[in-house]
């Protein structure tokens, strides 16, 4: 079971160093804050100076305390994006197998495979149902760690846009990330480029200064965040943003499902617009999502989902609108997707 062994040497690879000081600041914050709520109900038994002077003392310690805790928890984050993906990998995994079981079955009923044959089959996919079950228990023990050094895995999976660490000062607010390697066995499509949204204007790096010869200076390229939700990516060579009136090649996507209620189709994401939810005219049917929840449009950034209400979460973390990359988690409702670009 070479797979289910790359996973454990995976996950014995997440850094949960943090985790440990976090838990301990955690509870001196919650100590603080029950001080905090307490000192109301005693207020009156003291003098009113007696009473500003502690609690401010408190107030002060605890956000220190939260100054503290800030850049382990961005540091837990990013490695818990990880994690959440290596999950994903062994739902899907498991729900590849139990496809197996299920056709098999079905197989010998048809009469396909006589009962040794039967045995031998059954056999296989359980090793490997075994295998990947203590791979994912793994995984999920390690995740209730990571929960557990926050208040609660809303707080670990809170939106990107405060996940995120600021960007250095001068910088653009998004990393862009490196060109996309050409798969020639990948489908490809001409389009021509849209224009930029407000949003994406607003987060776009500045535009590099030319020198005296005319020809632009290409900036320095930011180190990638695997924590963050990128909104600028280049599709073509170069260090100059394209323009609006060239032509750029953008290969077809993927949407493949990873629970049952995803359903069992793989989808295509191209140059139309694919809009998921519950309604009959949405490309991606999700019984139990809302009518319109979410759209997955291409550009010259890429491919580009967005929340059309009801919530979208990429890779466990909640976003209004996020750059998709390749093997990006999505979860639309109940369904969950692995987008794939190659």
């Amino acid at each position: 079971m070479a797979e289910e062994k790359d996973i454990l040497k995976e996950l014995a690879e997440i850094d949960t160093s943090p985790l440990e000081r976090l838990t301990v600041l955690k509870a001196e914050i919650e100590t603080l804050e029950k001080r905090l709520a307490a000192m109301e109900e005693r207020r009156e038994k003291v003098a009113e100076a007696v009473y500003l002077r502690v609690r401010k003392d408190y107030e002060t310690r605890k956000q220190g305390l939260e100054a503290e805790s800030e850049p382990l928890r961005a540091e837990a984050r990013r490695e818990y994006v990880k994690l959440f993906a290596m999950i994903a990998r062994l739902e899907e995994a498991h729900e590849a197998a139990r496809l197996d079981r299920e056709e098999v079955d079905f197989r010998h009923d048809l009469g396909e495979f006589d009962d040794a044959e039967y045995q031998r089959r059954v056999k296989e996919i359980e090793a490997r149902v075994e295998a990947k079950t203590a791979a994912r228990e793994e995984a999920l023990k390690l995740r209730e760690r990571f929960i557990g050094a926050f208040r609660s895995r809303e707080e670990l999976e809170r939106p990107a846009a405060e996940a995120t660490t600021p960007p250095p000062a001068g910088g653009a607010a998004a990393a862009t990330t490196a060109e996309r390697p050409r798969a020639t066995e990948a489908p490809a499509e001409t389009m021509r480029l849209a224009p930029l949204s407000a949003e994406q204007l607003a987060d776009a790096p500045p535009p590099p200064p030319t020198p005296a010869s005319g020809v632009p200076t290409p900036p320095p390229r930011p180190a990638a965040d695997p924590g963050a939700t990128q909104t600028m990516q280049t599709l073509k060579g170069g260090a100059v943003p394209p323009r609006a009136d060239q032509t750029v090649v953008i290969r077809s996507a993927r949407l493949v499902p990873q629970n049952p209620e995803a359903g069992k189709i793989t989808h295509t994401v191209g140059l139309k617009p694919v809009v998921l939810g519950s309604a009959e005219q949405c490309d991606v049917r999700i019984p139990g999502s809302k009518p319109q929840q979410a759209e997955i449009r291409a550009s010259m950034a890429g491919y580009t989902i967005s929340d059309l209400g009801g919530g979208v979460r990429i890779n466990g973390v909640a976003v209004q609108q996020h750059l998709l990359r390749h093997e990006d988690v999505i979860e639309v409702g109940p369904a969950r997707f692995l987008f794939r670009e190659r």
